[in-house]
């Protein structure tokens, strides 16, 4: 990417990386951790036309979560709730960060549920703002 002078490094995160959830400490420590160093590549990777995002998708049915579900009751709720994601709006939100189209938000974090296109017109009138 850096010999090109571009890329987008997308990283799953979770919103566990943001909060703490009983029985799940290594998870949310690996989450946080990852959306901090999603953060850093984005600092450290812009001189090189390199992009990177921390994403939380929600909660999708998959095998882990459908293991998780038996022994840890938060995750279960959530899909009690309804809370469940859909895969194809993750997919979705996937393709429009890939796109380019949100290169702007380089280095935070973006949720499922999150107004993309809104998020970028806001980043992008603050920066013509600043300059």
């Amino acid at each position: 990417m850096i010999e090109r002078g571009s890329g987008r490094i997308i990283n799953v995160a979770s919103g566990a990386g943001t909060q703490a959830y009983t029985n799940m400490s290594a998870y949310v420590a690996g989450k946080t951790a990852l959306i901090r160093l999603s953060e850093q590549i984005a600092v450290e990777a812009a001189p090189y036309g390199v992009t990177a995002f921390a994403i939380t998708p929600g909660i999708v049915r998959t095998a882990a979560v459908e293991r998780a579900r038996r022994h840890i009751p938060a995750i279960q709720k959530m899909l009690d709730d309804g809370l469940e994601s859909p895969p194809e709006a993750v997919t979705g939100m996937i393709r429009f960060i890939a796109s380019g189209e949100a290169d702007s938000l380089s280095g935070g974090v973006i949720a499922l549920n999150d107004d993309y296109r809104k998020l970028v017109a806001n980043a992008e009138s603050r920066k013509l703002r600043l300059c």
